[in-house]
């Protein structure tokens, strides 16, 4: 007869591959965090460079190319301020799916502690099936001499 305690072992399998797979989920997430940062701060750097190149020749500027440049100074903030807010949209996504594998995780651990914990109650019904079986086969020996 199969224990219960080895028939809940494909729920906790289930449970791992759910966890595994909320895992690389948040892992996927995080990269997407990073290279999406990492984008923000080139945008912001181009930003600045551009800014103290424009500072650098304010006086020798032409008016129609001063608005040229002031044009595409608000299109990069334009492009900053997108890539910012991307990046908050992929930070809340990633506290998100945290979460979710945290959930996954702490399910997980239950399974797992709620097997090891049958294990040894049927684990501690065979060993005493296992004495009394000993002590009756004892009694019978002694009997029989």
């Amino acid at each position: 007869m199969v224990q219960r305690s080895q028939r809940l072992g494909i729920v906790l399998t289930l449970a791992e591959r759910e966890e595994q797979a909320a895992g690389l989920q948040l892992q996927q997430a995080r990269q997407s965090l990073s290279r999406e940062q990492q984008q923000l701060e080139q945008l912001q750097q181009y930003n600045r460079d551009y800014l103290a190149r424009i500072n650098g020749q304010h006086s020798g500027l032409r008016g129609e190319d001063f608005i040229s440049y002031r044009q595409f100074l608000q299109q990069l903030q334009q492009a900053e301020q997108a890539q910012a807010n991307t990046v908050q949209r992929w930070q809340r996504q990633l506290q998100h799916l945290t979460g979710a594998w945290q959930q996954k995780y702490r399910r997980r651990q239950r399974i797992a502690d709620w097997i090891a914990r049958l294990r040894a109650g049927e684990e501690l019904v065979l060993d005493r099936r296992e004495q009394r079986l000993l002590d009756e086969l004892a009694a019978r020996a002694k009997g029989d001499w």
